[in-house]
């Protein structure tokens, strides 16, 4: 089952280890981009990110983690690659109001990276993801 993002639980107060300033994901040059989804799902998984409610494509947390463990490569089931896809958006979004150190945002492109704010403006044309 595919679909949009996952409704967002609420997890406000809720204090993370936060990301490092920089590059944190690699992109094309070391992974596929399912591989890079299934990174994204992972920190935030491990961050305390659970996406709900049962009815998202996953079923649960847990399976979402097994699900995102198993990759390796591109996927061969569409469906499964643009499920990832969504849970991996819903993450960032998550990472990025959850574990980005005050005064910088996520940014995507060709991997993830965290940047101070002004930084992302002027590289990135304010177009950050959170």
């Amino acid at each position: 089952m595919t679909g949009g993002l996952c409704p967002m639980p609420d997890t406000a107060g809720v204090v993370v280890e936060p990301l490092p300033v920089g590059r944190v994901f690699e992109g094309s040059s070391v992974r596929t981009g399912d591989e890079l989804s299934a990174a994204v799902v992972l920190a935030a998984l491990g961050r305390g990110w659970a996406p709900g409610p049962a009815e998202c494509w996953h079923g649960s947390a847990a399976a979402l983690r097994r699900a995102a463990e198993e990759v390796s490569g591109w996927l061969e089931d569409a469906e499964a690659s643009e499920a990832l896809a969504y849970a991996a958006e819903s993450a960032v979004v998550w990472l990025g109001e959850h574990a980005v150190p005050a005064g910088h945002v996520i940014v995507g492109g060709d991997g993830v990276d965290v940047l101070p704010e002004a930084e992302a403006a002027d590289c990135y044309g304010g177009g950050e993801w959170a």
